[in-house]
């Protein structure tokens, strides 16, 4: 399963699994996407408690030229797993030059972040709440190496606006030649 498709639009590959309660995306390549508002994967308006998993799979140079998550967005309270995926150079005009996660959870396990950027925050990963409810971001065995951000966190950024609270744990991971002007690695801003 290859998606070398050149541009795809407004939306990416936007809600091809509309209102499902999992979504999987498993050995497959992204490349060369290009879309205006979010990346080459775009998971928004499912339904509560969806889970989404993408594993053994390679997003390589797609972006988001006006928004967030280059090579992936995910919003809406939603479950996220990323498993042995690897993203290199990817942007967004926004956050989130990889990965972007809004009000939900993320867990990466033995992934591999290298070249990716964002002109705000969160050169490989940003994290945002925008609700009350708690969001995680658990990080093991990955590597973030030459990812940057206009802002903060080359590597990774989190943000948790008032009254609402997240969590990030990182375990036998790798962070080196990321930067950004503040938290070359990791930016946490608010209730971290």
């Amino acid at each position: 399963k290859i998606f070398h498709v050149g541009t795809l639009g407004k939306n990416g590959l936007h809600n091809c699994a509309y209102k499902c309660k999992n979504i999987v995306l498993e050995n497959c390549t992204f490349e060369n996407t290009s879309s205006q508002y979010w990346g080459a994967i775009t998971a928004r308006d499912q339904i509560d408690g969806t889970n989404v998993t993408v594993r053994d799979c390679q997003f390589i140079n797609n972006t988001s030229t006006g928004g967030i998550g280059g090579a992936l967005s995910v919003e809406s309270n939603l479950s996220t797993t990323l498993e042995n995926v690897t993203f290199t150079g990817n942007n967004a005009y926004k956050s989130g030059g990889a990965v972007y996660v809004e009000s939900g959870s993320l867990t990466v396990n033995n992934c591999d972040f290298e070249k990716n950027s964002a002109s705000r925050y969160g050169g490989g990963i940003y994290l945002c709440n925008t609700t009350a409810s708690n969001t995680t971001l658990d990080i093991s065995g990955s590597q973030f190496e030459q990812n940057s951000s206009g802002y903060g966190g080359g590597a990774v950024a989190v943000y948790a606006p008032e009254n609402t609270t997240s969590t990030l744990t990182v375990t036998d991971s790798k962070m080196s030649s990321n930067r950004a002007p503040s938290g070359g690695a990791v930016y946490l801003s608010g209730v971290v």
